[in-house]
């Protein structure tokens, strides 16, 4: 098995209540893997929510910075950068844990497949919500991606 190198980002979110499918937050730089170009796989992906709301989100990872959309709106990419979209992922609100003041969604066994663009090492992720959170603060979710190169 080869290593894992982890990817840490806190995306910023609205502190106004969202609408289902609007974007949760918008494209985000994840990290930057060990080689330009590189092709990997998601193995694992790690919620921390602070607020304790547990957000049902689609991650996609994207192999560009493009415009996914405004956060607190419906996402508005273009058909041209839909094409810089290498996967996506469901967070369910089911995959949360309660913590008590906090909860923590772990999805493992991932193979999603992540590929950078050309002379790059940089990982986007934007996110959509299918519920309706609110959140306190605009920093209260913290994402880890662990990743397997190739």
């Amino acid at each position: 098995m080869r290593s894992l190198k982890r990817l840490t980002f806190t995306p910023v979110l609205s502190t106004s209540i969202y609408d289902a499918n609007d974007t949760l937050f918008a494209t985000i730089l994840a990290g930057e893997l060990p080689n330009a170009g590189a092709r990997c796989f998601l193995r694992s992906v790690v919620v921390h929510d602070a607020d304790d709301e547990g957000p049902q989100m689609t991650l996609y990872f994207l192999r560009s910075n493009v415009a996914f959309g405004t956060v607190n709106a419906a996402p508005s990419i273009t058909d041209a950068n839909s094409l810089f979209v290498t996967g996506s992922l469901a967070v369910a609100a089911a995959d949360f844990a309660d913590l008590g003041g906090a909860k923590v969604a772990i999805k493992q066994d991932l193979m999603i497949p992540l590929e950078t663009a050309d002379g790059t090492a940089e990982v986007y992720v934007a996110a959509t919500t299918t519920g309706t959170p609110t959140y306190t603060a605009a920093t209260d979710v913290v994402i880890d991606l662990f990743v397997e190169g190739i």
